[in-house]
């Protein structure tokens, strides 16, 4: 058996036989140094779709439900993890049919997605601007690619650094996704009808949630949270470093000087350009940091 899989994942894979010998095969494929990560993958992940695993999966967390309540996957209202490691993960996702205004969003791990539900699901697929990931550029918009129906067993790839896209189910389904190798430390939303960036995110889901809970902070407005929000402006996260200096002027506009100054000399030059644009501009702090969750020079 493969190393690094936590303790579910090993479980799942000594009760499904068939998901055994689909971790050994991904694992041996991801050890070549050979780039095409989720090419050398495609053809176990294909068998795996094909062969109905996803069905027989539900079956028997259904099973574990009944007989453990407390201890099934099945508890997960977006999805159900499968296999977790280091190198890649396995995950079956709940789609619901979006809005007209959700998002196209940047492809943060090279994946492997198919349909598994009755329904086929309609992908948008979008070529991303070949830059630094984490910069802000607000002319290099997404370009489109394809717009295709999945049929149910359909695999597609998407890869990270390459793709964005928009998964679009006429009803609610299933899809099974494989994830491999690096994940990006930021991934971008871009505007479904400009294809204009809307929104960076870190790809860490850390920094995600202290970013959500510094914005409860701003909308609390309580400036005795100035000093817990100041030390999180050496978070290695940028995103999390703007969050931090939007909060600061949010709950005591009197006093983030300090950390402006210090937002001026940032290693990244998207925090410098809106900390120059602040110090340039106190007055019109308001309108410079009502731009969203990501740096706008």
């Amino acid at each position: 058996m493969p190393a690094g899989f936590d303790a579910a994942s090993c479980g799942r894979m000594a009760r499904n036989p068939k998901l055994a010998a689909f971790a050994r095969r991904v694992d041996a494929a991801l050890r070549s140094p050979l780039p095409g990560a989720a090419t050398r993958c495609m053809r176990p992940f294909d068998e795996l779709v094909r062969g109905g695993f996803a069905r027989d999966f539900v079956d028997t967390e259904l099973a574990r439900m009944i007989a453990d309540p407390a201890g099934s996957a099945l508890r997960h209202d977006r999805g159900i993890p499968i296999l977790q490691t280091a190198t890649f993960s396995l995950r079956l996702a709940f789609l619901s049919p979006p809005s007209a205004e959700a998002p196209v969003t940047s492809v943060a791990r090279s994946m492997l997605l198919a349909p598994v539900g009755k329904d086929a699901v309609m992908l948008e697929t979008y070529a991303v601007p070949a830059q630094r990931v984490d910069r802000y550029r607000r002319h290099d918009r997404a370009r489109a690619i394809e717009s295709r129906r999945l049929e149910t067993g359909t695999t597609v790839a998407l890869l990270r650094g390459r793709h964005a896209y928009r998964l679009r189910p006429a009803k609610r389904t299933v899809v099974l996704i494989l994830e491999v190798g690096a994940t990006d430390p930021f991934t971008w939303q871009y505007d479904p009808a400009t294809l204009a960036p809307r929104r960076g995110v870190p790809g860490d889901l850390s920094g995600t949630r202290i970013i959500e809970t510094l914005r409860l902070i701003s909308v609390w407005g309580d400036a005795s949270f100035l000093p817990l929000v100041e030390r999180l402006f050496r978070h290695r996260s940028h995103a999390v470093r703007w969050a931090a200096l939007q909060t600061a002027w949010k709950i005591a506009p009197e006093r983030p000087l300090a950390l402006t100054a210090r937002a001026a000399r940032d290693p990244h030059p998207d925090l410098r350009a809106v900390a120059h644009a602040l110090a340039a501009a106190p007055d019109d702090a308001a309108n410079l940091l009502q731009r969203g969750s990501t740096p706008w020079p």
